[in-house]
């Protein structure tokens, strides 16, 4: 039998989830540093539990988990871009004026 979803660490991530999200939407760099590394260590103990098995309930948790990461995703995007934009204007480049799509970043910037 495979052992069940620790609800206790779903919570958790989706507390440190959610700080990421609001250091992400206040500019709180120190928060977005910390919340990432409370997430790391969660996400570390959820591989540490071995195959897991959720049920009903977690199946649900764990969905509202994907929404809100891909939220912070786009988010952390979007505030990258914003710098990237930035660091262009510094530098005299000619800055990207609208929000590039994740697989645009594959391309060299030399």
């Amino acid at each position: 039998m495979l052992p069940g979803v620790p609800t206790d660490l779903l919570d958790r991530f989706a507390a440190a989830q959610t700080a990421l999200i609001a250091a992400l939407d206040c500019g709180d760099t120190d928060g977005m540093i910390a919340h990432s590394r409370d997430l790391g260590a969660i996400t570390d103990a959820l591989r540490g539990q071995g195959t897991l098995r959720p049920d009903a309930s977690t199946r649900a948790q764990l969905a509202d988990l994907l929404t809100a990461n891909t939220s912070a995703a786009q988010r952390l995007r979007v505030r990258r871009d914003h710098t990237d934009q930035r660091l262009a204007a510094v530098r005299g480049d000619e800055a990207q004026t609208t929000y590039r799509a994740p697989n645009a970043r594959a391309v060299s910037r030399s």
